[in-house]
């Protein structure tokens, strides 16, 4: 709808858990996206979290992430987290942590527009998001963010709000893939703006998210040892015992096939894995897109797999195997790179294949299972890795 706004803030179904975890206090919050009605779901659904870790400093650190179940639609899109700030008179934005000089600074924010935003920052910056932001009124520090990580496209100041945003413009199509955003917060108390009290070295990162939400910045997969579900976990009828469904259909981050469930039968590491069972001529892949927009062009990626097999027998063509894969759509055409054919039964190996960034690279895909093959494949612990 034109002008309708969808926020967490509208959602009355939002799931709660608060954990101890010895001084820290951890809130987890999650839901769907709504608008200001109460039946106003959005569809298709943006899914959301916001987790917090709070101890008795004045800091605490926080985390969310977005899930889009389906690509924009339009040419434009707009998905935020948004921060008000009444008060805020000036700005820093600093490369990283420990840096004294700025890539950016100002005041006299404006009432009206966006005072500032990083993608204008130009020359040998242009592109730089910041690991650490400070926000003062006319005299001290407010607000100062620190460690600054994720899948953000542009950080801005508007009519005294702070926006860190997934989407900003140009559409990105990354639908059921987590994008994040993670920083620790550090309040100023009433002392010199220069004193702020630090949060304790040991200050814990966020938990109990799927892998990679807040890697580096060379993270692509998210989730790659399939531990973002209950691993190992069937669903049992209480009345009479019986296994209702042997794993599960889908996770959170991957893209399941027909046949393919993520439990605890076979693992290479942590508490679960995906398993294929492949028929001939039927290509069973678990897939998950990558996030392609702040990969360089002639970046060397290998792309690598933990897998185990057991009768996989090749279809009626020679590529019809068992497979770890890059699917790639560059100038509108799709290319397959892949490991080399995985057939008969073995047990955990690793396979790996590399490949160079072209230019015109329109989309990523990662695949991984059966492309044809009969039997039974294993995977665990995909991790994709930039080759120096």
């Amino acid at each position: 709808k034109e002008k309708m706004r969808y926020a967490a803030g509208n959602d009355v179904e939002a799931g709660c858990r608060m954990v101890r975890d010895g001084d820290v206090l951890r809130l987890r919050f999650e839901g769907q996206l709504r608008g200001f009605g109460r039946f106003d779901l959005m569809k298709p659904p943006v899914e959301y979290f916001t987790e917090y870790a709070l101890n008795n400093s004045p800091a605490f650190a926080m985390s969310c992430g977005v899930k889009t179940h389906r690509a924009a639609t339009d040419s434009k899109a707009f998905l935020s987290l948004f921060l008000p700030m009444p008060n805020v008179e000036r700005f820093g934005f600093f490369k990283q942590n420990n840096d004294e000089k700025p890539i950016a600074e100002g005041s006299n924010i404006g009432a009206k527009g966006r005072s500032f935003q990083t993608k204008d920052i130009k020359g040998v910056q242009k592109g730089i998001l910041p690991e650490r932001v400070v926000l003062k009124d006319a005299e001290k520090t407010l607000l100062e963010l620190t460690g600054l990580r994720g899948e953000m496209s542009n950080l801005f100041l508007d009519r005294k709000n702070f926006f860190v945003t997934f989407d900003d413009g140009d559409a990105v199509s990354v639908p059921n893939r987590w994008r994040s955003f993670a920083a620790t917060f550090l309040v100023a108390n009433n002392s010199d703006n220069l004193k702020l009290q630090k949060p304790p070295v040991n200050f814990p990162a966020v938990s109990n998210l799927p892998e990679g939400v807040i890697g580096d910045n060379n993270t692509f997969i998210i989730d790659g040892g399939f531990e973002a579900v209950s691993g190992g976990s069937d669903l049992v009828s209480l009345r009479t015992g019986e296994v209702v469904l042997k794993g599960l259909r889908s996770v959170t981050t991957w893209q399941a096939p027909d046949y393919g469930t993520v439990n605890g039968n076979e693992i290479h590491n942590g508490m679960s894995a995906a398993q294929v069972i492949g028929e001939a001529g039927q290509y069973r892949l678990f897939t998950q897109d990558v996030f392609v927009q702040n990969i360089p062009v002639g970046t060397k990626l290998k792309l690598s797999a933990w897998v185990k097999g057991k009768d996989l027998i090749k279809g009626t063509e020679s590529w019809q195997v068992g497979c770890v894969r890059f699917a790639a759509v560059v100038d509108g055409k799709t290319q397959y790179i892949s490991s080399p054919g995985l057939l008969g039964t073995f047990d955990w190996q690793q396979a790996t294949v590399e490949w160079t960034v072209p230019k015109k690279l329109q989309k990523l895909t990662i695949q991984v299972g059966s492309n044809g093959a009969a039997g039974t494949i294993w995977i665990d612990d995909v991790d994709i890795a930039v080759k120096q």
